[in-house]
């Protein structure tokens, strides 16, 4: 916390965690110094060192949609119409990323534990470790990343990423949120 009472997020990344966290890392900062949405957790700054590399991020105070909801007095203190906004929010987000960032930014872990809830319930995407974007190019094939249960079917069987992953315009990721919408909206956690 700043002297001026300001509170930050820091996420410390350790060296032993690899390419794979390399990686993360260089994801996070593509993303979040390009992409300005108030529904987008923002990026204050990082600072990337042999040992440890560090992200500073916007405190939200409620945490994230899956520990809200793991705890019996925050998930009434989530009431519907909360609820409601939290899916909204994050359909504001997600269509931000896929149809006025160019190129497109595919998520490819959105789940309650990366939802994250400011003092007024206002949801936030996080963690873009696993996110890509959408090239130009015809095809644009990746490894599998996300969480399972959250993720489009077709993404596991065709390793393909397109505009049809993370939007309302193929039905596995309509199936995937579907899935979102109803933990949030009935509280009920799956095992994943």
């Amino acid at each position: 916390m700043l002297s001026t009472g300001q509170a930050f997020a820091v996420k410390k990344l350790h060296e032993n965690e690899g390419v794979v966290s390399e990686e993360a890392f260089e994801s996070e900062i593509n993303v979040l110094t390009r992409a300005r949405h108030r529904n987008i957790i923002k990026l204050y700054g990082f600072c990337s060192h042999t040992r440890h590399s560090y992200l500073v991020y916007e405190f939200m105070e409620e945490g994230s949609l899956l520990k809200i909801l793991s705890d019996n007095v925050k998930a009434v203190e989530l009431e519907w119409t909360k609820r409601i906004n939290v899916v909204k929010d994050l359909a504001d987000g997600i269509s931000y990323m896929h149809h006025e960032c160019c190129p497109a930014i595919i998520h490819r872990d959105i789940s309650t534990k990366n939802v994250l809830l400011d003092y007024d319930y206002e949801a936030h995407i996080s963690d873009f470790g696993a996110a890509t974007t959408l090239d130009l190019e015809p095809s644009n094939w990746t490894p599998f990343a996300g969480t399972f249960g959250f993720s489009g079917p077709k993404l596991a069987y065709t390793m393909e990423i397109n505009e049809k992953i993370e939007s309302d315009h193929g039905k596995a990721s309509r199936r995937s949120h579907i899935i979102f919408v109803t933990i949030t909206v009935t509280g009920f956690r799956c095992s994943t």
